[in-house]
């Protein structure tokens, strides 16, 4: 279901600009309109989602199957496979557009880009955590 204040919703219902590269039935993709590096492209659900926890699992599945298309176009036509699939849900996670998505980063070797965050220190006691923790 569309949601009329979601540009991405806007995007995969055909109503607003985008540069589609790739899509199915459950997820379109396309060029953010300020891509970060060369081949940046968001993955994003076709049904508005909230994020990761909103989504059916299924989605999932339609997901990796984008990201391995792309890799396999993205290696005949800009020379690598390799990327970074990257997610935020919720917004303390920095999520910027509230509608299920996923970048997909192109890498090269030697391209500089570090995405692994620098992570504040913490201690934890691993024992108490895991009996706190286990499902």
């Amino acid at each position: 279901m569309e949601n009329s204040n979601c540009i991405f919703c806007s995007i995969a219902a055909k109503n607003a600009f985008s540069r589609i590269i790739y899509e199915t039935d459950s997820i379109v993709c396309f060029f953010p309109l300020e891509p970060e590096l060369l081949g940046h492209t968001l993955i994003v659900s076709k049904e508005h989602y909230h994020h990761v926890g909103d989504a059916p699992a299924e989605l999932g599945v339609e997901v990796f199957l984008a990201a391995q298309a792309l890799a396999a176009h993205y290696k005949k036509t800009l020379g690598t496979g390799e990327f970074n699939l990257m997610n935020a849900s919720g917004q303390s996670a920095e999520q910027s557009v509230q509608h299920l998505h996923f970048h997909f980063l192109p890498r090269f070797e030697n391209d500089g880009l570090s995405t692994w965050p620098i992570l504040p220190p913490f201690e934890v006691e691993l024992d108490a955590l895991h009996l706190r923790l286990k499902m």
